[in-house]
Parts: structure tokens; sequence; C-alpha cells
């Protein structure tokens, strides 16, 4: 096994994208440090939206479910399949693993709209049927790509930034002048688990590890060290999945990963864990996309480009070293 995985956040501003995450991710860097591609996507929520079996629109105030399709609409589906295409062309003869970004079922509920202009979150009973829908869209996925590529061996990063927000009952309605009542946070990771059990090798990234029984993403600045009760108990999940072999995935600027490279070190040897213990993570190259997902329009700065790949790149073997003891 590999003392570390480098891969990125799903985004990539390029002219084009697949194939430029192929050049830089194609192949292993050597044989402690592996390489993991991801099929890039330029709106995480219509890219979300373009799996799933249903249609909808784009209004004023963001995507609507259900109300017909709109060129709009189609066009997220044009497009995710130009990029399903072009993987075909860019990564001809691959073998290793293919990642594949999309929003969780809290994040994409608060995302999209309903007729009324009310966010899905207003309706109990199609928030409880959106994991069923995104594990359909993922299995459709995966069954195009294993033909396309039957060689790459399709994972998933589940994205769910709004996730304590909407278990705090903190998402205004569209008046603004009220909140959406909060999802009780057992029932929220329910409607999680629903998706993530369906799914192979999930990564779930959210402002805090959550229990789900997979691979977690973390900030490690966010997390900060152990100071708080609250933050020992993120990292004791993250540890204690660690266990269990789900390696975690550690989310770093890749223009300059140090900072939260030490911050999970140091988190890491207060918990009594040597650093070597940490081999088998991930480093995510991420600007931070996900976190501002809710935006309209979509954050286009925030987006990794090819010189952030390239510079994660030119980092790891330090950590690497530290890993290796």
């Amino acid at each position: 096994m590999s003392l570390l995985t480098v891969t990125g956040d799903g985004t990539l501003r390029a002219e084009n994208p697949v194939g430029t995450v192929y050049r830089c991710l194609g192949s292993d860097v050597d044989d402690a440090i592996a390489a993991a591609p991801y099929l890039p996507f330029a709106d995480i929520v219509a890219a979300t939206l373009a799996y799933l079996p249903i249609g909808g629109d784009l209004a004023p105030y963001g995507w609507r479910i259900g109300v017909g399709e709109d060129h709009f609409w189609r066009a997220a589906r044009d497009e995710r399949r130009r990029a399903h295409e072009n993987a075909q062309i860019e990564f001809f003869g691959y073998e290793g693993e293919l990642r594949i970004s999309l929003l969780g079922p809290l994040s994409l509920a608060t995302a999209t709209h309903l007729s009324t202009g009310e966010r899905l979150l207003a309706d109990s009973g199609a928030v409880r049927e959106l994991p069923a829908m995104l594990a359909e869209g993922a299995a459709r996925l995966r069954e195009d790509l294993a033909t396309r590529l039957p060689g790459a061996r399709i994972t998933y990063t589940v994205w769910e930034p709004a996730f304590e927000t909407v278990c705090a009952g903190a998402i205004p309605t569209a008046s603004g002048y009220r909140r959406y009542q909060a999802i009780p946070r057992e029932e929220a990771l329910h409607l999680l688990r629903s998706l993530t059990d369906s799914l192979v090798e999930p990564t779930v990234c959210a402002p805090r590890p959550l229990p789900v029984n997979c691979t977690v993403g973390i900030d490690p600045l966010r997390l900060g060290r152990l100071e708080t009760p609250a933050s020992r108990n993120d990292w004791e999940l993250v540890a204690s999945l660690r266990d269990a072999e789900r390696f975690p995935t550690l989310l770093v600027d890749p223009q300059n990963p140090g900072p939260a490279w030490r911050s999970a070190c140091a988190a890491w040897r207060e918990l009594g864990f040597a650093i070597k213990e940490m081999s088998g993570l991930t480093l995510m190259a991420s600007k931070g996309a996900h976190s501002r997902a809710l935006n309209r329009p979509p954050l286009t700065e925030r987006e990794l480009r090819e010189a952030d790949l390239a510079a994660l790149l030119r980092a790891v073997p330090y950590a690497a070293e530290e890993l290796s003891g």
C-alpha cells in the first residue's frame, strides 16, 4: 500500500479539464505516492442533478426540480455526457482509481428548489427520496463509465457542506424572515448513510467528520488541535475510522499545504499516535469551492488550476518522508 494518495476536489478550470487531470494525476508519483485522478466539473450542483432521473430548470434564484426541462438542464446533462466521452479518449487504457464527486442529500436539498421557489428542504417527503435518487444516478454513471473505461475503479466523493447548518435549522427560507425546520442529526445521518451504503469506496467531506462508516474528508485547520472537547471528539472519530482501515482524506491548500499538514500531525501526536500511523491517507487539493457550493453562480476563483495540482505534487514527497518514519 502507498504511504499516501494525491487527488483533487473535483474542480478544475482549464481549456481541457479532463485531459489536464489525466496529465497531472494519471500515473503514480512513485512507489510510495499514488495519484487518484477525478472527473472534473464546473458546477457541482448541476453535475449532481445531471445524474438524477428527474427533470428541472434553472430559475434566477437557482435550480428547480420537477418542473419540466429547460435548455440549462439539458446543457448540464450534455456537459456530463461530453465529460464521459472526453474521459473515454483521454483515459484510454487507464487502470486505477477514478473519483466522482456529487452533493449529498442534505446539501442537495439546500441547493435546489421546488416549483414554488422554496428550497427542497421545505418538502420532507422529497428530502427522504433524495438518497435513493442519488444512488440510482450514481449507479447509472458507474455503468456508463465502466463501459467506456473498463480498467477504471470508480469511487465517490460525497460533499455535504450544508450538513451542520441543516441540522442546526439555520438555512433561511426564500423570504429570509424565517428558517427551515432543523432535521434531527440522527435522521440526517440516516439519509446520508442511505446513500453512502450504496456507493463503492465513498469519502464523505463535511465541516466535521461524520460517523457514516466510510472514509471522511476533513480540513485539519478547521478542526484545529485538541483544545476543545468537540475538536477532540472529531479527531478521535477520525482515529477510530483509521483503525478500521478507513484512511482519512485531508483537504489542503495546494499552494501552501504545510499549515494543514502540520496541524494534522500535531493533533495525531496529541492523540498518542506516531506520524507513520497516518500512512494510507489521502491529500486532496482544495481551495474551498465546495464550502461555498450553494452560491449562485459558483465561485470560479475557488476552482483548482493545473498549477495547483502541480504545486501539491511537488510538496507531497516531504509528507511521504515523514510518514516513512
